[in-house]
Formats: structure tokens, sequence, C-alpha cells
């Protein structure tokens, strides 16, 4: 587990209460350096996220980690630049995650 405190947001927590018993939830995100600290200005900026807080903070909420796609994976993407930037835009480095609900 990571040690940052957690964020989620209570649109976060609406949204994860509406799926079902056994329901499976899938995110699709656009990987930061695993150093990153999220923030909204930070957020604002890169528009970037560590994917490992993304597990960490969906875990929290009650989900197992079930599996990770790599299809989206790209190694040279450096992850400093804002997503928006026309040097990586289209080609950044994102990540799929696959989620489930305990019964």
């Amino acid at each position: 587990m990571l040690s940052k405190p957690h964020i989620i947001g209570r649109c976060h927590l609406r949204t994860f209460a509406r799926i079902g018993a056994a329901g499976a939830l899938a995110i699709l995100g656009l990987g930061g350096l695993t150093t990153f600290a999220p923030s909204r200005a930070d957020a604002g900026v890169l528009h970037r996220i560590d994917p490992a807080f993304v597990r960490d903070e969906v875990e929290t909420a009650g989900f197992t980690f079930k599996a990770e796609s790599p299809v989206l994976h790209n190694p040279r993407d450096p992850r400093t630049a804002p997503v928006f930037d026309p040097a990586i835009r289209g080609h950044t480095d994102q990540f799929v995650f696959k989620f489930r609900k305990p019964s």
C-alpha cells in the first residue's frame, strides 16, 4: 500500500457504490512518474497519475485488482511532458486496469 493520503473524491465513491456485487470496473489512465504525488494542481498541468496510486485508491475503495493490459503502454513516453504537448500527444503511455467488486 502507498503511504500517500487517499484522495478518492465523492463523485468516484458514488460511482463505485453504483457498481453491483461482482461487477467489473475498467480504468484507463495516463501514466505519470512513480514519484508523482497527485494533487489537483499537478493533474491540471500534466494530466497524468502514477498507476500504482490509482490501483491503491481503487483497492482501498473495496475492489479487487484482476488484470492489467499493456495494449496502450508506450515505454518511449518519458512521462514528464503534459499529455497535450504536441511532441507526445497521441503517443502517451497509458495504463488499463480491470477490477472486480466483491460479491
